[in-house]
């Protein structure tokens, strides 16, 4: 399956200092399982290529798109903005990170990507 992440308030703080506790290891998990992760931003895809790099998740990043670009059609979509949650398959409202590290928000994603795939990671 493929998963759209969002950038700010989803993976990242909306300063834009703190990456949300536990995004390294889910991307790693996805990938492992088989998902194909994509990182889009209404900053663009150079923005988002950017905030993968700064924080070290480039290895597990299938691809970067602009929230703009029509040709968007993900499978499964993690937000913190309900109406760019336009996944087929399935979606999950994340509240907006800002900056706990006791956050724990990304948990529960790995059961609703799995939920939605039909159990199967």
């Amino acid at each position: 399956m493929t998963v759209y992440f969002d950038v700010l308030g989803t993976l990242l703080s909306p300063d834009e200092r703190t990456l949300r506790p536990g995004a390294g290891a889910l991307l790693e998990r996805l990938v492992k399982l088989g998902h194909e992760v994509v990182i889009w931003s209404t900053g663009g895809q150079s923005y988002a290529q950017a905030f993968a790099r700064r924080h070290e998740l480039s290895p597990w990043v299938t691809e970067y798109r602009s929230k703009h670009d029509p040709t968007n059609r993900p499978e499964f979509c993690v937000d913190d903005h309900s109406g760019h949650l336009i996944g087929e398959l399935g979606n999950y409202l994340i509240p907006t990170y800002h900056g706990s590290p006791e956050d724990k928000a990304l948990e529960a994603v790995l059961e609703a990507i799995s939920r939605a795939a039909g159990g199967n990671g």
